[in-house]
């Protein structure tokens, strides 16, 4: 039943009727999945959720990877940063990444 909340984009309603607190595992995990199928928003709504009870660097990794991969490089770098700021330690692979990415993010910019 809480599949059929969740994948119709009642998240919010889904976690409320079954008092869900998802962990950061579970948190990422939904994170991925929506990303995968292309819904960022949907994987953004369960980043902004305030029942996501640890959000570690393994949740934020999985927020910035999905704009990452959905050639959002601003948004990525900004969520990057706020990473940073809200003080957590990045994990070392992930910098070279984001530096990837904003350089192509420039490159397509230019060309527009």
């Amino acid at each position: 039943m809480i599949s059929g909340y969740i994948v119709n984009g009642y998240v919010d309603d889904a976690i409320r009727v079954f008092w869900m607190r998802l962990d950061s595992a579970v948190g990422s995990g939904l994170i991925s999945l929506y990303s995968n199928c292309g819904y960022v928003s949907m994987a953004r709504a369960i980043f902004d959720n305030d029942k996501v009870s640890d959000r570690n660097v393994v949740v934020w990794n999985a927020i910035i990877r999905c704009y990452g991969t959905h050639g959002l490089a601003q948004e990525a770098v900004a969520l990057f940063q706020q990473l940073v700021e809200s003080g957590l330690r990045p994990a070392a692979t992930r910098r070279p990444h984001l530096a990837k990415l904003a350089e192509r993010n420039d490159e397509c910019a230019e060309r527009a």
